[in-house]
């Protein structure tokens, strides 16, 4: 915990009196993958590459014009049971290349056996190329030539304060990492009659990151406040929500001696602020 969090908790304890879970896989295309097939295309016969190039080229959606606010997200908004508030996370990648097809909730059993599908999956191939010592690019999500999937659970909570307050929780895990690593947006709306109380926020990310050359796993933090970090913060009368500059790789892929640098394996985020008033 940190000298921020630590002062804005000192002295309180609280109990949980809601929460709920959501697993969701996110299908993003490949924007590098694209890139290279319509370089192939380019150089082939012109008349069969304006016909494939059609077919493979043209983009179905797109997420860059999404707004990172708190607004309603259907696909993502999560519904606390209580009175108090109703709680959502929107994921907002501002990169030109994100091109998301599809996120989808899953139950906890098929999330689950998913993503210790894919992880097997990415270790193995992680350590292929490490002891072929070949030179390859691939991301650290479960991936096909063209698209990669990344998984993520979230949470939302809601604690009664001793101080007689509540304090609103989101809490983002990314258990396999998606490959266009922007900034996350995530926050929490609160219902009319209740007021989000500012000085209260708090929001910080947490990694793992695997280092090649040691072959171990190390941990990193970023944190975010708003007297450290007022533009990454949007607060007003629905509620609070902070953007956060997903962790990025820190490797390349060298011919002879495989990879060279680290790579995120685990991310996660979250953010609090309370509402109420003193009792």
């Amino acid at each position: 915990m940190t000298d921020v969090e630590y002062n804005l908790n000192k002295g309180i304890s609280g109990s949980t009196i809601s929460t709920s879970t959501e697993y969701i896989k996110v299908i993003e295309k490949n924007p590098q993958e694209e890139n290279n097939i319509k370089a192939s295309m380019q150089n082939s016969d012109s008349t069969i590459n304006s016909n494939v190039q059609a077919n493979v080229v043209e983009d179905t959606q797109t997420e860059n014009n999404k707004k990172a606010s708190i607004s309603s997200d259907s696909t993502t908004n999560s519904k606390i049971e209580a009175n108090v508030v109703e709680a959502e996370e929107t994921q907002v990648e501002d990169d030109e290349s994100t091109q998301i097809v599809s996120s989808e909730e899953m139950t906890k059993a098929d999330y689950e056996k998913e993503v210790a599908a894919a992880t097997k999956k990415l270790e193995a191939k992680a350590e292929g190329v490490t002891n072929s010592k070949i030179s390859a690019s691939r991301s650290t999500t479960s991936d096909s030539d063209s698209y990669n999937t990344s998984y993520k659970k979230v949470t939302t909570s809601v604690v009664k304060l001793s101080n007689g307050k509540y304090r609103v929780k989101n809490d983002v895990t990314w258990n396999i990492m998606p490959k266009n690593r922007d900034f996350d947006v995530i926050g929490v709306g609160v219902q009319p009659q209740w007021a989000g109380n500012k000085g209260s926020e708090y929001g910080k990310q947490t990694w793992k990151e695997y280092d090649y050359g040691t072959r171990k796993t190390k941990t990193g933090y970023s944190q975010y406040s708003t007297t450290r970090n007022p533009s990454y913060w949007n607060i007003d009368g629905n509620g609070f929500g902070v953007k956060m500059n997903l962790k990025n790789d820190n490797k390349v892929a060298k011919t002879g001696v495989g990879w060279v640098g680290t790579e995120v394996r685990n991310l996660n985020l979250y953010m609090y602020y309370t509402v109420g008033k003193d009792s």
